[in-house]
């Protein structure tokens, strides 16, 4: 497992441990986090402990706590999430864990297609071992606002649901307030229906993507 390599979340150690413990005791317990060293190292020890499947609802891989246009060009904290993220869709979609299962991510926008974090799903779209396990599709106005109506206050949500028992909500993305738990099957029955609501109404833009250059 990839370590907390930024100093801000080095100094979250006891953060980082304590969710650790929540994933070996196979706790429910409720989870925050505020900021982006705190959303990175969550990010990053849900999708390390992702074994089955993964469905990503974002505004659309924004430069923020993975990575912006390039690596290294300061638009994105690149911390842990971001070496955890490389490292799953690099390396552990195509092992034999992962071999009959999928990556569902849905966007609200296409504006961060030519950045870094899609440059490597790009990758593994092309490689014929990774290709068919994820897709990507742009969500539409109807669906976004029922999910926002659903959740209550018509936030802007994000949310992503990992093996159909952990989860976060997040429920301010400009500040990275979230909730969540690694084991909550209720909330993530609520957050899969809502979530392949929207993706069975949503643009496929999985084509598009292996286009750009």
């Amino acid at each position: 497992m990839c370590e907390l390599i930024k100093d801000e979340e080095k100094k979250l150690v006891s953060y980082h441990n304590y969710l650790k413990r929540l994933v070996k005791e196979t706790s429910p317990e409720v989870f925050t986090n505020k900021g982006e060293a705190h959303a990175s190292i969550l990010m990053g020890t849900l999708l390390a402990n992702t074994k089955l499947n993964l469905n990503m609802y974002c505004q659309g891989l924004r430069p923020g706590i993975l990575c912006g246009a390039a690596e290294g060009d300061g638009t994105g904290f690149e911390g842990y999430y971001w070496n955890v993220f490389k490292n799953f869709f690099g390396e552990k979609i195509k092992s034999d864990e992962f071999k009959d299962n999928s990556v569902k991510i849905l966007i609200q926008k296409e504006d961060w297609l030519e950045n870094e974090p899609f440059s490597k799903i790009r990758v593994a779209l092309s490689d014929p071992e990774t290709r068919g396990k994820i897709s990507v599709r742009v969500i539409s106005l109807e669906c976004r606002k029922k999910i926002e109506s659903i959740l209550g206050n018509e936030e802007n949500y994000n949310f992503a649901t990992f093996d159909n028992k952990a989860f976060r909500l997040e429920y301010d993305p400009d500040k990275y307030r979230a909730r969540g738990s690694f084991y909550d099957c209720s909330w993530c029955e609520l957050l899969n229906s809502l979530f392949n609501y929207a993706y069975s109404n949503a643009q496929d833009i999985t084509g598009k993507l292996m286009e750009i250059s």
